[in-house]
């Protein structure tokens, strides 16, 4: 299995890389282009998926959800505590 960053930035660049020099961390991927609506159900539904989690509609909505950085703390605390239980 990737790890949450690899898989997020590797899903994320499917398409589109990065611009050259960019903190990886601190790109909001919604509002730059990486997902749209749909694909962003789609991202949501592979990254629970893969590291069998499930985001709560706070999490959803949250603006730390769009930034990649976030993204990837958010899905590890979730893999972590699931892994825990």
């Amino acid at each position: 299995m990737k790890s949450v960053r690899e898989f997020v930035l590797d899903y994320l660049q499917k398409e589109y890389s990065f611009p050259e020099g960019a903190d990886a961390d601190s790109i909001n991927y919604i509002e730059n282009g990486y997902a749209d609506s749909i694909g962003l159900l789609k991202f949501v539904v592979e990254l629970e998926e893969e590291f069998g989690i499930e985001f709560t509609d706070e999490e959803l909505s949250s603006p730390g959800f769009k930034v990649t950085g976030e993204l990837i703390k958010l899905v590890e605390k979730k893999a972590k505590l699931n892994e825990d239980s």
